[in-house]
């Protein structure tokens, strides 16, 4: 997975998500436990807070992602990784986020609808 070493906070979108450039400016979406905690725009990034990085191939793709994850809690998007991993040793898929953000939504409606039921 993809992680850049030089990373600098564009914009907070919450505690665990934080839209970001790397040293060659390209635009990302970095997660992970308090990533966005405390942290400002123009801040350096910690590598090390960094468990996920979501590229965007365009600025409409960019800001459906930036939606998406906002509002897809991070155990979700934890369990579509691993199930996604999962996917790639068994049945030799690639894993791309076109593959992990349906499926942490599909969780997290799942996880909604248990929860009413």
């Amino acid at each position: 997975m993809y992680i850049p070493s030089e990373m600098t906070v564009k914009r907070v979108i919450g505690n665990n998500a934080v839209l970001a450039v790397d040293e060659e400016d390209h635009e990302f979406v970095a997660l992970g436990r308090g990533v966005g905690f405390g942290v400002r725009s123009g801040s350096s990034l910690s590598r090390e807070k960094v468990e996920q990085v979501f590229l965007a191939s365009s600025h409409a793709d960019g800001a459906r992602t930036i939606d998406m994850l906002a509002d897809t809690p991070m155990v979700c998007v934890r369990a579509a990784g691993r199930i996604a991993e999962c996917a790639a040793d068994e049945l030799g898929l690639r894993m791309t986020q076109a593959l992990i953000l349906p499926l942490a939504d599909h969780l997290q409606f799942a996880m909604e609808r248990a929860a009413r039921g």
